[in-house]
């Protein structure tokens, strides 16, 4: 990445770097539109990616039968949330019961919650919510940390908070997080298998930009 990482990377340092400051900083962590109205549009914006009813083989879906992003791996990390037959049990049976509503809540109690989405500002949110989704929390937040050369762990914590909060060039932070998710995809093994995994992150990316200039609509990019 050369030169220009080193220019992203310079917005952490306590130096003023001008050139990246207008236009890009507002004040506080969150201005805008409310939580509840992020997540809405977050979610809404992922639902349309995500589509409905997905049961292809695993070796090119490692997750198995999913429905409205909800795979049958993480129905079942979520206890008995997705026992919607009440068998005792969570298996196919239970993914093809899910709603728009059980998708959006449990997206909501899991990986917005553990990106801390309440706290973060309008485009970020995007930008890690898809991620979590497609990869897990733990892995949007380590390329989070990663291009923002903070101590990689894959929590938000205070540091990892403050860094989020003090950048000025929010989208050059965007930019460098879509580009790591982006080459974290390419190395895995299903890879080939998925053409369309390049292009849903092209969309992210424009989405989180429009995001972060004021665009509050659920519109696609």
């Amino acid at each position: 990445m050369g030169s220009a990482f080193s220019s992203f990377m310079s917005m952490f340092r306590s130096e003023p770097k001008p050139t990246l400051t207008p236009v890009l900083r507002r004040p506080g962590l969150v201005s805008g539109p409310t939580a509840d109205e992020r997540y809405n549009s977050c979610y809404a914006f992922t639902e349309r990616e995500e589509g409905g009813l997905s049961d292809r083989p695993l070796k090119e879906d490692p997750g198995g039968i999913t429905n409205r992003g909800i795979t049958l791996r993480f129905a079942r990390s979520m206890g008995t949330m997705f026992d919607l037959d009440k068998d005792g049990d969570v298996d196919r049976g239970d993914i093809l019961l899910i709603t728009p509503d059980n998708a959006r809540m449990a997206f909501r109690a899991s990986f917005w919650h553990d990106i801390h989405g309440d706290d973060i500002w309008a485009g970020l949110d995007l930008t890690l919510f898809d991620f979590a989704i497609n990869s897990g929390a733990s892995r949007a937040i380590r390329s989070l940390q990663k291009v923002a050369n903070l101590k990689v762990d894959g929590f938000i914590g205070p540091k990892t908070k403050e860094a989020m909060l003090k950048v000025d060039g929010r989208e050059l932070l965007l930019v460098a997080i879509n580009a790591e998710r982006k080459r974290f995809m390419s190395t895995l093994a299903n890879f080939h298998a998925n053409p369309g995994w390049y292009p849903r992150v092209d969309r992210v990316l424009a989405r989180s930009r429009r995001m972060l200039s004021g665009e509050t609509s659920n519109s696609k990019a």
